[in-house]
C-alpha cells in the first residue's frame, strides 16, 4: 500500500479508514476518543477526515486549539 496523501477534502467512513489505515473499526473510535483522528457524524455514519488521517500516517501530533 502507498503512503500518499489523501485530498484533504476526502473524508472516509469508518470502514474505508480501516482499510487505509489497516487497523480494525474499534482501534477507529478509540483514536477519535483520544483525539487522535477528527471526525464527524453524516446521519448515523462517522466520516473521518482525511486531513487527519494524513496527520496520523505520518506521525505528526494533532495541534492544540487555542
Amino acid at each position: 500500500m502507498t503512503s500518499q496523501p489523501l485530498e484533504q477534502s476526502r473524508d472516509l467512513s469508518v470502514s474505508e479508514t480501516c482499510a487505509v489505515l489497516g487497523v480494525t473499526p474499534p482501534t477507529i473510535y478509540k483514536l477519535l476518543g483520544r483525539g487522535e483522528l477528527d471526525g464527524y457524524l453524516v446521519g448515523r455514519s462517522r466520516r473521518i477526515t482525511g486531513e487527519s488521517i494524513d496527520r496520523l500516517r505520518s506521525g505528526g501530533k494533532r495541534r492544540a486549539s487555542a
